[in-house]
């Protein structure tokens, strides 16, 4: 069976026009879409090139005003001791992975405290009756668990010495 070979025919120009074009209801004529490209790149040529901003001017003496500022609620109330019980969790186990594969410890995540929502004046009233604060407590300093006591760090494996490199074992506690 012969093959036959096709000759290679110019490829089709498509036609490419301005979305405007074909929102504005012009009609497909090529002519008639030249002369409206036209005034149309006219009428671009004033404006920014920068889009984001066109139609918009920054004054730069006065400020944007904070977002939801008269919104007094919802707010947050805070617990001076209880914690938060998703970040509790991870840290416990952390601390349980930690004391069982001391060979490659994880950072120890901390502990948030507890917070809810309150929705109303009166929410909030009862809330700070039933010992909880407006603001978060503040974190006490306590010392790393690999820190002795002059705060100088050590081994994050537990051998009581200072950082190294190498094997050690694990002190038993």
């Amino acid at each position: 069976m012969p093959r036959q070979f096709r000759e290679s025919r110019p490829a089709h120009i498509r036609e490419r026009w301005p979305l405007e074009l074909d929102l504005g209801g012009v009609p497909r004529d090529t002519n008639l879409r030249n002369k409206k490209k036209q005034e149309l790149e006219e009428t671009m040529r004033g404006q920014p090139t920068n889009f984001f901003v066109s139609g918009q001017s920054i004054d730069l003496n006065k400020p944007a005003k904070e977002a939801y500022r008269h919104q007094e609620y919802p707010k947050m109330v805070y617990h001076p001791t209880m914690k938060d019980p998703v970040t509790l969790k991870e840290h416990k186990r952390i601390t349980l992975y930690n004391s069982l594969h001391p060979e490659k410890p994880e950072l120890l995540p901390s502990v948030t405290p507890a917070f809810k929502m309150v929705n109303s004046k009166e929410e909030e009233t009862a809330a700070l009756q039933q010992s909880w604060q407006s603001k978060p407590p503040a974190e006490s300093p306590h010392p790393s668990e690999f820190a002795d006591v002059d705060g100088e760090a050590l081994c994050s494996r537990g051998c009581g010495e200072k950082p190294h490199r190498g094997k050690c074992a694990a002190v038993a506690v």
